[in-house]
């Protein structure tokens, strides 16, 4: 159990969409390591509310989804989500960012799997490099699966004008680089990572999130992302999407998850993740640096979002950066990404020439060849133990359930200090 006091609030952490696939998992990882916290579960179903509080389960979001928001600024409540719908921001919350900051409130979108990874590890290149980047781009390598509630929210921002619009969050094309920035990186080989990339379907909502970020710290710099894959036929898959009316035909015969549903423990545990960031500076002086974890989209992104509220909590917002905002503007980047990795997440830094940044020389292409044959063979040992690992962490949240009452319906009165929401999932 990590080590944090109680707020005087009668409510420290508010989870609201608790009873979804996601916000479940969000529900077991605070009640283990965060149960000395007065948390509260808020949902449409009082009765799956009140058996997730006793045994540690998707609302209609969009109904409430603002009107939430509002609440929060109002009460001088921080929130927190893994939303990835970027027409919902650029359409309805980026209204109310001069209120939010007015009130000194941090209104945290995207706390996720997207984008938390990318948007934290572009700032703390910049503050390692000591001057504003120039370009950045990321390698995303990974293997898990999707919820229904995903799936939905990708049908839903389908043909969305928002959704395509690259700027729809803020900022503009770059002022420092003559790259053209797109949302689907061709199909090409690299040398460098040893692999073949292929477009990143996640890039049309974290570019937009990196893209924001500048824009609030008064920078323009150019950002893409790419899928890495071990073969020309495997990056070749990537640029075939199913139209949203097949998906939904898929959902509706049982061939897809729908809303609530997803990935099972063991198959999670058979899922990770590894983001690489190269960033450049103005002055020339580049350096990469990496996260990686275990299952990204669920088990990762609760831990993620958890952490930031928490990191809400614990008033490790940024003074100032109040408002609509995101994680690499409303956290420091390098507190963030320890604070993950003190949580469990794996990070790197590697330098451009081994020694330190500013040098020219190209990323060493014998050490991440290295690297992928050492993460390769302790792949197959982590997951002969991690569903043991699983079985172990159930009887455990159990036995912290047994032991400790989780508010379920918010009684008490007063507004919780930090709220998380889970939208879509």
């Amino acid at each position: 159990m990590l080590n944090i006091k109680s707020t005087s609030r009668p409510v420290d952490i508010a989870v609201f969409g608790a009873t979804g696939f996601t916000g479940s998992l969000i529900v077991a990882y605070l009640a283990y390591n965060y149960s000395q916290l007065n948390i509260t579960l808020v949902g449409r179903d009082k009765i799956r509310l009140n058996v997730l509080a006793r045994r540690h389960q998707n609302a209609d979001f969009d109904v409430v989804r603002t009107p939430l928001v509002r609440v929060c600024i109002a009460c001088g409540t921080h929130y927190c989500d893994i939303t990835g719908e970027t027409p919902w921001v650029a359409r309805d919350l980026l209204l109310l960012h001069e209120k939010a900051k007015m009130n000194k409130t941090f209104i945290v979108n995207f706390c996720g799997f997207d984008s938390q990874p990318a948007d934290l590890l572009v700032g703390f290149a910049e503050k390692i490099l000591k001057a504003p980047l120039s370009s950045a781009e990321a390698f995303v390598s990974m293997r898990g699966t999707f919820s229904g509630g995903t799936l939905q929210s990708g049908i839903a921002m389908a043909g969305v004008p928002e959704a395509s619009d690259l700027y729809c969050l803020g900022g503009g094309p770059s002022t420092t680089s003559s790259s053209v920035e797109v949302d689907d990186h061709p199909v090409c080989p690299s040398e460098t990572l040893g692999c073949w990339l292929a477009p990143f379907g996640m890039a049309s909502i974290n570019t937009r999130v990196v893209r924001r970020t500048a824009s609030l710290k008064g920078q323009r710099f150019s950002y893409g992302e790419a899928l890495c894959v071990s073969d020309e036929k495997s990056a070749k898959k990537q640029t075939i999407v199913a139209s949203p009316k097949v998906r939904q035909s898929l959902i509706e015969m049982g061939k897809l998850p729908k809303p609530g549903q997803g990935p099972d423990p063991l198959l999670r545990t058979r899922s990770w993740f590894k983001y690489v960031v190269h960033a450049t500076s103005v002055s020339g002086a580049n350096l990469w640096l990496q996260l990686s974890g275990g299952d990204p989209g669920y088990d990762e992104t609760a831990l993620m979002v958890s952490e930031a509220a928490v990191g809400l909590l614990e008033n490790e917002g940024v003074d100032g950066h109040w408002g609509v905002v995101t994680p690499g503007y409303a956290f420091d980047p390098e507190k963030m990404i320890k604070r993950l990795r003190s949580a469990k997440l794996d990070s790197g830094l590697v330098l451009a020439d081994g020694d330190h940044v500013g040098d020219d020389n190209e990323f060493d292409a014998d050490f991440l060849a290295f690297r992928r044959t050492l993460l390769k063979t302790i792949k197959n040992f982590l997951a002969e133990i991690a569903a043991m690992a699983v079985r172990q962490a159930k009887r455990r949240v159990q036995e912290v359930r047994r032991r400790r009452l989780i508010h379920s319906t918010g009684e008490g009165g007063g507004s919780p200090q930090a709220l998380v929401a889970i939208t879509g999932q």
